[in-house]
């Protein structure tokens, strides 16, 4: 099966001022559901991957909600990108029953640097 799609998410206002205040060391914050290539999506967000605040990773997600049963595997080329600070990533990805999420590399966006900028939004 050979489909493409793409999805923004864009978060703003008191939900993004919610996650670049994340004190929770993994705490995730998750986009309302959404289909690309005739499955369902979400787009996770971890704000706070990492032991110190300096150098707490900005982490993106992209997990299948509804991984059909008679397949083993699905191959994915992901390109995850925050559009306001270029920080982006493009991996291939196997997603199988028991690993249902993948994401950007750690340090691709620091959580200090995102901060910093004081943006009224993300996408």
């Amino acid at each position: 099966m050979a489909n493409a799609g793409q999805f923004t998410w864009t978060v703003g206002g008191p939900q993004l001022q919610h996650m670049l205040s994340a004190t929770s060391r993994g705490q995730r914050f998750k986009s309302k559901p959404i289909e690309m290539c005739h499955l369902k999506w979400r787009i996770d967000c971890s704000p706070r991957d990492g032991d110190d605040d300096d150098n707490a990773s900005f982490k993106i997600f992209l997990t299948i909600l509804d991984f059909p049963a008679t397949w083993s595997k699905l191959i994915v080329q992901r390109h995850i990108q925050l559009i306001q600070t270029r920080a982006c990533s493009t991996t291939l990805s196997t997603y199988t029953h028991e690993h249902k999420s993948g994401g950007w590399k750690s340090r691709s966006q620091l959580l200090r640097e995102l901060r910093e900028l004081h943006i009224a939004q993300i996408d």
